[in-house]
């Protein structure tokens, strides 16, 4: 039974997209000011987090215990626009490391609900919106694509990662 993590090309893969990633955010007016200014151990802990949450080895389980993601994030003022500029930086990154559609449409089905969950701050009154995708530009998938998603199990159910008692 094939899963994500399979899809996105294993640990290979996912470290290639992970790298990718950081590399966008150290630069990223928007989101590297909540980020640390060496990203190494984020990284890692990201790279060990998709994994298990594309169905592969539960690495951040092992290590950290459960994800919480939004307890473990709660400190970091995460808001609508930052949200979504990480799936914008995260879009381009499956992009640049030549993730095939289909598979980048199914992984944002996850990644897109999991961003908006982490969301805990509003945004500051005299904001203005930022140029991203909506999240329907990136996960709006075709009916065909979630029965696929369903048929070869690409939800990962070996694994409980990112299951919090948040969502």
């Amino acid at each position: 039974m094939q899963t994500l993590f399979d899809a996105l090309g294993g640990s290979e893969g996912i470290g290639r997209i992970v790298n990718t990633f950081y590399g966008k955010v150290k630069n990223d007016p928007l989101l590297s000011p909540i980020f640390p200014e060496d990203l190494t151990e984020t990284a890692r802990k990201q790279y060990m987090f998709l994994c298990q949450f594309f169905g592969g080895p539960p690495l951040y389980s092992e290590e950290f215990g459960s994800p919480m993601l939004r307890a473990r994030h709660i400190h970091f003022p995460i808001t609508p626009s930052r949200a979504e500029r990480w799936l914008k930086l995260m879009s381009e990154a499956f992009d640049e490391e030549g993730v095939d559609p289909l598979t980048k449409e199914l992984a944002f089905l996850r990644l897109t609900k999991t961003a908006h969950h982490m969301t805990n701050t509003p945004e500051p009154e005299a904001h203005e919106p930022h140029s991203t995708p909506s999240p329907s530009t990136l996960t709006n998938a075709p009916s065909n694509a979630v029965r696929t998603f369903k048929t070869l199990n690409f939800l990962g159910e070996r694994s409980s990662a990112g299951n919090d008692r948040n969502g």
